[in-house]
């Protein structure tokens, strides 16, 4: 149930679940929804407030740093989605990812057979729109510091050529 492989298919049962009259009784519906409910407990970390979804994704963040580097001493291809996390902008943009496509779309097909479980599906978008915000925050200010840096150079080679022209 916590095979990230069968993601997809996870979110396309939990549809087809809401969309039918729900049989609990029925062995093979329950089993299913079971299995859902331990694959959304194991994506839950980003549905949960944002001081504590926050504190998860360090950890998975940290976690995916020691991996990338463990893949780099034993000459391994790097990970993509593990390459970068040290820059704040990569690790935004990848929560911002991994929220948008894994997380919200499996917490809003459960909230959709379980009710009950809504609140942590709107949890997980307002954690979606702190990642994105903080991710155009960040964005906008490598651009401006690149600007800058531009300006910079421009200025630091008109002022060499006008020394080498003396």
């Amino acid at each position: 149930a916590t095979d990230m492989a069968k993601h997809f298919d996870h979110v396309e049962e939990l549809s087809a679940l809401a969309k039918a009259t729900l049989n609990i009784s029925n062995p093979g519906e329950r089993v299913c929804l079971l299995g859902n409910i331990i694959h959304a407990a194991d994506l839950s970390g980003q549905a949960l407030s944002s001081d504590l979804a926050k504190k998860w994704a360090d950890r998975v963040i940290a976690e995916f740093r020691e991996q990338a580097q463990r893949e780099v001493e034993l000459g391994l291809p790097l990970t993509p989605h593990m390459q970068g996390l040290e820059h704040e902008l990569t690790y935004m943009q990848v929560q911002y990812g991994f929220v948008s496509h894994v997380v919200v779309p499996l917490w809003r097909a459960l909230s959709d057979v379980l009710p009950g479980v809504k609140h942590l599906a709107d949890q997980a978008h307002v954690n979606k729109l702190y990642y994105k915000d903080r991710m155009e925050t960040l964005s906008m200010t490598v651009n401006s510091l690149g600007k800058r840096v531009q300006s910079a150079e421009k200025l630091s080679k008109l002022a060499e050529s006008k020394v080498e022209t003396k």
